[in-house]
């Protein structure tokens, strides 16, 4: 595996764009391929067994146009295929859960956490079990936030009413709780929003998590990219490519090159 290949990242929409402005700020000099699969919807509607194919689906794909590692960026996809994913395959797949919990673990001063996460993920108790496995002493909660997924996939600055919809999906969240997982990567790209509404708590962004565990596994395998010049950045959909340019140009405030695949 040469170091100049790429870093392919998948999502089932918008919300890994995060994981791309985080890289090319840290790490400018990566070669990055990024697939939406617009034509699939949230993942946290579907089976386990539906996301799984899915995913061995597109990691295959992403291997394929020489990728050397490969981030599920959708929090969903990572409970469900991670581990399937990282068997099936000899390249290295990364998911966000674990590395968001130990952020979290670190941050929080009362060990009181809140996850606000998909519906599929809520119900698979991902982060509970993951939480457990470092401290028994830790109080959490899970708040499914599905309303916000349609605003930021279709543009969140399109809404009038986004923030009335953001303070209702916040509500629900414990005064006690002091740190606050944003569990589903779409979340990151209105971070900002959920801070103004969450004064005085410490936000976990996956994005801040995905760039440490990406630096330190391609620095261990030697396949951080030292070309001299930036990275380039593809983006492949597979429906509603127009929509999907014109959404993420606002969100990476930049101008990208689409493709139609599958």
């Amino acid at each position: 595996m040469h170091k100049k290949f790429n870093i392919g990242i998948f999502d089932s929409g918008v919300g890994g764009l995060s994981l791309v402005n985080k890289i090319k700020q840290k790490l400018p000099k990566e070669n990055i391929i990024y697939f939406a699969d617009k034509a699939n919807g949230f993942y946290g509607t579907k089976t386990e067994r539906e996301i799984k194919e899915l995913c061995k689906l597109y990691a295959e794909f992403l291997h394929e146009n020489q990728c050397k590692i490969i981030l599920i960026a959708s929090s969903s996809a990572a409970c469900a295929a991670l581990p399937y994913l990282q068997e099936k395959f000899d390249f290295p797949v990364l998911g966000p859960i674990e590395e968001n919990i130990k952020a979290a673990l670190k941050e929080t001063k009362n060990n009181h956490i809140s996850i606000l996460t998909s519906p599929f993920t809520a119900f698979k108790k991902v982060y509970e079990d993951e939480i457990k496995k470092y401290s028994l002493d830790i109080k959490y909660e899970t708040i499914t936030v599905s309303p916000l997924s349609n605003l930021v996939e279709n543009g969140w600055n399109n809404f009038l009413d986004n923030e009335i919809i953001l303070k209702k999906s916040l509500k629900n969240i414990s005064l006690d709780s002091d740190t606050i997982i944003l569990g589903s990567s779409y979340l990151s790209l209105i971070k900002d929003d959920i801070k103004k509404n969450l004064k005085n708590k410490n936000i976990i962004d996956p994005a801040d998590q995905w760039i440490k565990d990406l630096y330190k596994t391609l620095y261990k395998m030697n396949l951080l990219n030292d070309q001299e010049k930036s990275g380039r950045l593809e983006f492949f959909v597979n429906k509603d490519l127009d929509k999907f340019k014109k959404v993420s140009e606002n969100y990476l405030k930049n101008s990208i090159d689409v493709y139609q695949i599958f």
